[in-house]
Formats: structure tokens, sequence, C-alpha cells
């Protein structure tokens, strides 16, 4: 049975993005070329810290002692690191040869562990399954990752969110992050067409697929790029306004809305009154989070998300 590779207790609860962790984001977007969300990314974050935290630790190890293989001799002093139990460590005390009708022209070795205790080990064994280096698959990578996202997703997932909002080089829209070099451009002429389409609609808001059918995007471009691309302009652009509700992106434009819809009716206005949130009451701090509406008080700003 090959070890199992294991990170601290609180690896992912503590978890910190570094400049390392969003440069190999960048570049999966830019192999992918297709705008994905946080989540979509997290999952692409775990499994590339458990590859670099695993060859960390192995390479570490490998430095300090020789790798333990059944085929291999073994003398006492040596020092070992066994990949079979979780990479412990062990120096081989004492060696004496193995009596078993079965193998022949074998060792035991007697190691003692860093915690004190002994084991025996077989060495000089040709035959063994532990001497083929174990190669995780796809699917047990997936698989762990699956796991952890679950398990610790949120955290995460607030972690990603806060170093990709402070990185100049992406663009966030309708909760997909995408390189910001990588858009397309859209002109001013292509945008025109799109407030002369949505015109003709008469102020009934429309999808971004729909207003792609009236311009003119470079040919083989990702559809998913292009409607993310046109998302960017269209947002940057304030004669648009974006009215989907969430998971929808339906633009209109703001001259064409509704006297209601473009300014809060009186009746709903907010009117701050003053007041200590240290004196709120468990129940009424739980009923704001539930609430989460615009009022509601968020540790970042996220006016760059048109859409959640």
């Amino acid at each position: 049975m090959t070890g199992e590779f294991n990170l601290p207790e609180n690896y992912w609860n503590n978890i910190q993005v570094n400049s390392k962790d969003v440069e190999n984001l960048h570049t999966y977007l830019f192999e992918r070329e297709t705008p994905l969300t946080t989540h979509d990314l997290a999952f692409e974050f775990i499994e590339a810290r458990v590859r670099a935290e695993q060859a960390s630790k192995e390479n570490g190890k490998s430095a300090e002692a020789k790798k333990f293989l059944p085929k291999e001799k073994y003398a006492v002093g040596d020092d070992l690191v066994f990949p079979a139990v979780g990479w412990k460590h062990g120096k081989v005390k004492t060696v004496r040869a193995g009596v078993n009708p079965s193998f022949q022209n074998f060792d035991v070795l007697v190691v003692e562990m860093d915690d004190q205790s002994e084991r025996l080990f077989a060495a000089g064994l040709e035959q063994h399954r532990l001497n083929d280096v174990p190669i995780a698959t796809s699917e047990s990578s997936e698989s762990n990752a699956n796991a952890i996202l679950k398990e610790h997703g949120y955290v995460i997932e607030k972690a990603l969110e806060s170093a990709l909002n402070n990185d100049d080089g992406l663009v966030k829209i309708a909760g997909r992050w995408f390189p910001r070099a990588l858009l397309v451009d859209v002109n001013q002429g292509q945008l025109n067409l799109v407030e002369a389409a949505l015109d003709m609609a008469s102020g009934e808001p429309l999808p971004t697929e729909a207003l792609m059918k009236d311009i003119e995007l470079p040919a083989g471009v990702n559809p998913k790029l292009a409607e993310f691309s046109l998302n960017y302009a269209l947002q940057n652009d304030s004669r648009f306004d974006e009215v989907g509700a969430a998971g929808q992106v339906l633009w209109c434009l703001h001259r064409l809305e509704p006297e209601f819809v473009r300014d809060v009716p009186p009746q709903l206005r907010y009117i701050e009154i003053p007041h200590d949130r240290e004196d709120m009451m468990v129940a009424m701090a739980t009923l704001e989070a539930q609430l989460d509406d615009e009022l509601t008080p968020h540790d970042e700003d996220n006016q760059e998300d048109i859409s959640s």
C-alpha cells in the first residue's frame, strides 16, 4: 500500500494565496481560453497546491535521506525515508539475514523511527510491488480536490476572491474571471450597434448572446470569451445597464429604463440610523446575514462583479 500524503490539519483553514498561486491561475486561464468562476479556479488552486507541497516534501526528504526501496541494500546507520508509511524518517539500527523459504538472499532491517519506535523492513528483494514508484492518477487527484473543496471551499474561495480582486491583470464579469490581456477588442462602432439593437427592443432587456448577433467579432474566437469581452465593454459604457437576476446577464439602455428603475423610489430609500453594531443580538446579526442585500456590510467591495 502506498503512503498517503497529508497536509497539516489546519492547512486549508489558514490558507494564504500568494503571487505564485495567482500566476499559476493566470497560466491556467490562458491555456483554457475560457472565463471561469472562483469555484472552478479553486479546484485548480487546490490541485496545484497539493502537487507543490508534495514535491517540496519529497525533495526535502530526498535531500536528507535515502528513499527506501525493498530492492536496495542498506547498512547500519543509513538514514531512510519510507514513502509507503507517509514519508516517515528512520535510521537503520541493525541488519540481519532474512529467513523465509519463499525468498532467497534478503535482509531484515531493524529501523529506529523518529518517534523512537522500532520497525522491521525487508530489503534486497528484487520482486516487490513497492519497488515501483507509485504514480498518482488524475482520478485520485480529482477525488482529493473535490473532498477538500467540499470541506474547506468557503475559506478557500474567499481567500482566492481577495487575491484575484487585487490583481489588475484579471477581470471579473458575471462571476467569472479572465486575463485582461486576452479580452477581445470591442470598438465604439460595435457598441453603437448594440445601442441600436436595444433601442429597437423598446426598453426590453436582452441577453448578451442576442446582442452578439448584431455585431461582428473576430472569427474563430471562443464564443464564451467573445461574450465575456462584450459584457466587459458594456459594463464600462455608461449607456448600458445590466439588469439581470442572479446568474443571468441582461442588458438595457439607461435612458429607456422606467424612472423607478433608474432611481430608487422615495419609500425605498435607505436613511441610515446611527447605531452600534456591537449591541446587535445574535438573532439580529443572523437575520441580517440571511437577507444579504445591497445594504448588508461586506468585507470587500465587489463593484467589478456585475452579476453574481
